[in-house]
């Protein structure tokens, strides 16, 4: 992650991983015909040090800090109903309803249009 996106989980105060992730000052870029040749080879330093984040895990940490700090998520299994094919159980009880898409065996996720903030 590069520096805006650090500065944006800072001043969040998402960014628990400041002092475990090591520091990145700068980038580079090799390109050759195979590993025996470099072509061209680009270096350059960075203005401010990035971090090697894996998403996966960052993301990962976020609901259990959500409801640390007082949310509560509630995870259901998508029945869908209704004549439109619209996700029913969920219309109206929740804020904010986040359906996976593309997965086997599971309907795509649909817009919701209620309380929409």
């Amino acid at each position: 992650m590069f520096d805006t996106a650090l500065r944006t989980e800072r001043a969040l105060g998402l960014d628990d991983w400041q002092g475990s992730c090591p520091q990145i000052s700068g980038i580079s870029l090799s390109v050759g015909a195979d590993e025996s040749s470099t072509g061209v080879r680009w270096i350059a330093p960075l203005d401010a040090p990035a971090q090697s984040v894996d998403q996966r895990v960052k993301c990962a940490a976020w609901p259990e800090r959500y409801e640390e700090a007082g949310g509560k998520l509630v995870g259901l299994d998508l029945a869908v109903g209704g004549a439109d094919g619209e996700p029913q159980p969920l219309q109206g009880q929740h804020p904010l309803a986040s359906m996976p898409r593309g997965l086997p065996g599971r309907t795509p996720a649909r817009r919701l249009d209620h309380d929409q903030r």
